[in-house]
């Protein structure tokens, strides 16, 4: 009798059960998180609204365009006159330019698309420059067109906005911010075409930053529409497996040696291929291993966390 239970034990420790049992319990765990990841992101996309940029011709006063309502009248008009004063010296252009938040955009690529799509700077010679404070979430970036790169560098922009702009965007001073910044930065374009600055040039303190009020500068956007309005259940689904957004299996390398090595040795050989398809474990795994990233890249648009490219 002894040796018939030995022989069973024997047979127990060889067969498929034992090891497979492992094996399948790790794929449920998997699959289940990559399901209610899935439908945790599906969530949240339904709760998103298109990005709106601002237009090039939205605003006859170019040069400051205030969606957030936050500079004063003497602030808008004196980075009005003064840039209008750059344009006509140099033909270089500064734009500044204050918006609630960016949507789901990162401020790096909000920023770029709104510098291209306002045209700043000519066409010839790409001299613009955006100056864009988000208020919400008080972050600032300079976008600087390819052919002012040489006199004003990102080593340089980024001097210029940790003198001029971080701490007081971060004590909301956004009058002094905006001025103080702006005529940093144009002193340089100056100093750069060997053209004297004009006097009204300077920097300034004790600015008043009490509530503006309605200004001349204040403009409004338009409310972008829900990203998944029209889409159905199907479209959506899509979305999520082709893009960047809630799909971290697109960007980060599938580790598919170990899975196929997990599916194919001979102790797991009854975990069938089509029972447990490779490319689904795949992107279960890899959707697992980059949670924590897509995790940090949602607390960055909530404002609860630090962007890498925000100032």
């Amino acid at each position: 009798m002894s040796k018939k239970k030995e022989i069973t034990k024997k047979a127990g420790s060889s067969g498929s059960t034992g090891e497979s049992s492992p094996l399948l319990k790790k794929f449920i765990i998997v699959a289940g998180v990559t399901v209610i990841g899935t439908v945790v992101c599906m969530g949240l996309r339904s709760g998103m609204t298109e990005t709106v940029y601002p237009a090039k011709d939205a605003s006859k006063y170019f040069y400051i365009q205030d969606y957030s309502g936050v500079f004063s009248e003497k602030a808008e008009k004196y980075i009005f006159d003064e840039a209008v004063k750059l344009n006509k010296a140099t033909t270089a252009q500064i734009v500044v330019m204050a918006v609630p938040d960016t949507d789901s955009e990162s401020l790096e690529q909000y920023s770029l698309r709104t510098a291209n799509n306002l045209g700043i700077g000519s066409k010839e010679k790409d001299n613009g420059i955006l100056i864009l404070f988000t208020t919400t979430s008080p972050h600032v970036r300079m976008e600087v067109g390819k052919g002012l790169e040489g006199t004003i560098p990102d080593a340089r922009a980024g001097r210029i906005l940790d003198d001029y702009a971080v701490e007081p965007k971060n004590k909301r001073h956004w009058n002094e911010a905006a001025m103080n910044t702006f005529t940093a930065t144009a002193e340089i374009l100056y100093q750069d075409s060997n053209i004297k600055a004009p006097e009204s040039l300077q920097l300034v303190k004790d600015i008043d930053e009490t509530e503006p009020g309605k200004t001349f500068a204040d403009m409004t956007l338009p409310e972008g529409k829900p990203v998944t309005e029209g889409e159905d259940f199907t479209t959506q689904l899509a979305f999520l497996s082709t893009s960047g957004i809630c799909s971290p299996a697109v960007a980060v390398p599938i580790p598919e040696a170990p899975i196929q090595a997990a599916v194919h040795t001979p102790d797991t050989a009854t975990v069938a291929a089509d029972t447990v398809p490779e490319a689904t474990a795949a992107v279960a795994a890899a959707s697992a291993e980059a949670e924590p990233a897509v995790r940090r890249a949602s607390e960055c648009r909530e404002g609860a966390g630090r962007c890498p490219e925000v100032f």
